[in-house]
């Protein structure tokens, strides 16, 4: 795509997923390790997501009211001094304790809170708006890249440097992903775009509100969204599975992480392909009974290197899905509702996720974790083809079948 301010854009988001890996990571397995305990590593997930299902409304509904541009600027900087303090106090102490380490994934996600609607709902004033697909695709594609070379180079970073740098990193690279910004010129339509009659912020997010409800399409979709999240406690739970599957470590991790990422590579450039021929909506569902029956196959299969196939078209699957409602939602939502219907629908899909990673860590303190993954496998297909079924009878004007 032949589009400089979609390259700086795309730039700034790259590098920016490239730090989070550095800090996600580092956070998740200084507290596994420590603990070694599947409930405090589910704890982590909990903290991942109680900003985004809090305070997406609120993002999404700003970023419809004001310059998107400085929303993600003023973002990416807090973020930058909220990881700098937390690499700080890590040096300082050399060690980070579990109130302190999710304290810090809160704060730490409520800049990518902010980030998430601004960012997606400029895509489409940036590339075109019959660049949607294409833009989607290629986005993820870049960012997948940079997060590919962070796994690759994470674990060394840990081992080696220790957490101080791999946190640190993640604040440099907010930095620079704030800089990268002011280059890029966003057109004048995603700046202060909404001048309705609701001036408060929750009658903004009231409209919000109501364009989703009104969409029967859309609703179902985030529905499902809502059901099929209640699996993301694999993540937190990741290196427990690990090391009682083959007594695995932070290779396995890394390995695991790094075919996951080739997948998503993958899917990001396919993406416009994939959805001139085959419906977004119908690639949702699709994507989820493909990820349900890969993490079944994780917990039935014994040998390293078939879980390591199985992660791989799990995470193929899950990215065709995110890939696609990404596509859907920007291309059935006005310009002008785009930033709230994004934030409350990030809101909606992640509200599952607190509670049942907790119990999922609760649980896994109690029986093998291979039990739980089983569990989610069998449950996410049943959702993905309930999904398919409820979408099927939804009647769609020719013009949005994309």
């Amino acid at each position: 795509m032949k589009n400089k301010n979609f390259l700086f854009f795309a730039l700034s988001q790259g590098i920016s997923s490239f730090g989070d890996i550095f800090f996600d990571t580092s956070i998740l397995l200084l507290v596994y390790d420590s603990t070694r305990s599947v409930l405090q590593s589910a704890m982590v997930g909990v903290a991942w997501h109680i900003s985004s299902m809090i305070l997406s409304p609120i993002a999404g509904a700003l970023s419809d009211s004001y310059d998107r541009k400085r929303i993600l600027m003023f973002s990416n900087f807090i973020g930058f001094i909220v990881t700098f303090c937390v690499a700080l106090f890590y040096l300082i102490n050399e060690k980070l304790s579990l109130p302190i380490a999710l304290s810090a994934i809160v704060l730490s996600n409520i800049a990518q809170t902010f980030i998430r609607p601004a960012s997606k709902s400029i895509l489409p004033d940036i590339s075109g708006e019959e660049n949607i697909a294409g833009a989607t695709g290629t986005l993820r594609y870049i960012t997948d890249i940079f997060n590919f070379i962070g796994t690759l180079s994470v674990g060394f970073v840990i081992e080696f440097f220790g957490g101080f740098t791999a946190i640190i990193i993640d604040s440099i690279t907010f930095f620079i992903a704030s800089v990268i910004i002011v280059f890029i010129n966003i057109p004048q339509r995603s700046i202060s775009i909404d001048i309705n009659k609701n001036d408060n912020l929750l009658g903004k997010i009231r409209d919000g509100w109501g364009v989703l409800s009104s969409n029967v399409l859309l609703k179902r979709i985030v529905v499902a969204a809502i059901l099929i999240n209640v699996v993301s406690f694999i993540g937190p739970l990741l290196p427990a599975f690990i090391d009682e599957k083959f007594n695995g470590g932070s290779i396995d991790y890394s390995v695991i992480e790094t075919v996951s990422l080739i997948a998503g590579i993958l899917v990001g450039s396919t993406a416009s392909t994939l959805t001139e021929h085959i419906q977004s909506k119908k690639l949702i569902s699709y994507g989820w009974i493909g990820m349900g029956l890969s993490i079944l196959g994780t917990s039935i299969f014994k040998g390293r290197f078939i879980i390591y196939v199985m992660f791989f078209l799990q995470s193929l699957f899950v990215t065709v899905s995110a890939v696609n409602l990404d596509i859907f939602m920007l291309r059935e939502v006005e310009q002008k509702f785009r930033g709230r219907i994004i934030g409350i629908v990030s809101s909606l899909s992640v509200i599952s996720i607190p509670l049942s990673t907790l119990i999922a860590g609760i649980v896994g303190d109690r029986v093998p974790v291979m039990y739980i993954f089983m569990f989610a496998g069998i449950y996410a297909t049943a959702i993905g083809i309930l999904c398919f079924i409820t979408v099927k009878k939804v009647n769609v004007p020719p013009e949005i079948e994309h």
